[in-house]
């Protein structure tokens, strides 16, 4: 039989143990997850360099929230003649209903409510609204390969009957599982993975490309974990949201 001063000692460490689970499960549920989301599209050729167009856009969890950083262009103009053109990001932070606010900078006072549909599906996929593999069988699939596969990464090849695209590859990482965003539910769930980057192949003569033209000719999309420096602002955000959630629920 045990003494009272072993199961004194076994009954703090359980005490400690549970204590130590509540305070990491509190911890993870206000970590700030942040991702991003890269689009690339081949634009045009010019002095046989390839010009390609690449559109970032930032999705950050918290709780039930998501801020989403959305780019815009920046122009200032002085007697017609262009001064600077650059990219600037408005933040939408909003519920699981996409219902929340457009503004222009972390800091800036919340105004109009509004519900983001619109924006999300100009802006961010729908806020992953979409799923992707509907948008290829529209392409005709030919054929589906697995290329290669282990307890973590998987690789397929598309082969399609199109005139316009060849083929196109998935990749699928498993220790992106967590993350929310996604660009097909359906694909993710198959697999019990993230489909976390696609490429969609051009058309064109393979043979007669130039070796600086060779990965001109790929639409691509990918998912990946981006940790940003502007974490406690984006925290003071959604903080003031939650406040914000609150006050409503109160009318």
């Amino acid at each position: 039989m045990l003494n009272k001063p072993v199961l004194t000692t076994i009954f703090l460490a359980l005490g400690i143990l549970c204590i130590t689970c509540i305070v990491n499960k509190k911890r993870l549920e206000n970590d700030i997850t942040r991702i991003r989301v890269t689009t690339k599209i081949p634009e045009k050729i010019v002095d046989e360099k390839g010009q390609t167009i690449v559109i970032d856009f930032y999705v950050s969890y918290y709780r039930q929230y998501m801020i989403y950083e959305l780019p815009y262009h920046k122009t200032f103009e002085i007697n017609n003649r262009l001064i600077y053109d650059s990219i600037k990001y408005q933040f939408f932070i909003c519920n699981t209903k996409k219902n929340g606010y457009l503004i222009k900078s972390p800091v800036d006072t919340f105004t109009r409510r509004i519900i983001g549909d619109s924006i999300l599906l100009a802006n961010a996929y729908g806020g992953s609204g979409w799923d992707t593999l509907d948008i290829f069988r529209e392409l005709k699939i030919s054929n589906i390969t697995k290329l290669s596969g282990n307890d973590k990464k998987i690789i397929y090849k598309y082969t399609f009957q199109n005139e316009f695209y060849d083929s196109a590859y998935f990749y699928y990482n498993r220790d992106l599982k967590d993350i929310k965003f996604s660009f097909s539910k359906k694909l993710d769930a198959a697999n019990n993975s993230k489909l976390n980057k696609v490429e969609l192949f051009l058309k064109h003569d393979a043979n007669n490309t130039p070796p600086q033209l060779k990965d001109f000719y790929v639409n691509s999309l990918e998912i990946a974990k981006a940790p940003g420096e502007n974490e406690q602002e984006l925290k003071n955000l959604f903080e003031r949201f939650v406040k914000d959630e609150k006050l409503l629920s109160l009318e």
